[in-house]
């Protein structure tokens, strides 16, 4: 009898993910049980069998868990997100985007260049549909180009983690 395929199966970037925390944790030194504490400390835990679940791609990996991983071990989540290399040479696939240079990759997560380009309206002249979709993209990734105000998770608070507990 063959195990039943799942409704939404892992993608490549769920697959990296996995790739990553592997890669970090053992880089780190941290055993599984290391770094479930830490996750405790954290406010959310992911106990030992839950992380090695993640590592061979048999349990997702959601957004508040990512933040904490990335916290826990030290990186910026786009070191769990994307592959360990900026270089053009080599592909990757992520998500929605399909494959393309690892380069381009990392410039769309960090907010330098589109990595699909946005639709363009018609009256945009083709000479300056490229530029058009740049600027739009690098306007809805900055924070500073949004209305936080509406935001029921950003406050104002007196210092730097004003709150946390």
């Amino acid at each position: 009898m063959t195990a039943p395929q799942k409704k939404n199966p892992l993608g490549p970037t769920g697959r990296t993910v996995a790739a990553n925390v592997r890669r970090l944790r053992t880089r780190h030194g941290l055993a599984y049980t290391e770094l479930a504490a830490k996750l405790e400390e954290l406010d959310r835990p992911i106990p030992t069998l839950g992380l090695r679940k993640i590592e061979n791609e048999e349990r997702r990996v959601d957004a508040d868990d990512l933040m904490a991983l990335a916290i826990a071990l030290g990186v910026h989540p786009n070191a769990l997100l994307l592959p360990p290399t900026k270089d053009p040479s080599h592909l990757v696939t992520v998500t929605g985007a399909g494959t393309r240079s690892a380069m381009d990759i990392w410039m769309w997560a960090e907010g330098s260049a589109p990595i699909i380009y946005a639709d363009v309206p018609d009256h945009v002249p083709e000479s300056q549909r490229a530029e058009y979709a740049e600027a739009a993209f690098k306007t809805n990734a900055s924070p500073e180009m949004q209305d936080w105000t509406k935001d029921p998770n950003v406050r104002i608070g007196d210092r730097a983690g004003d709150g946390d507990h």
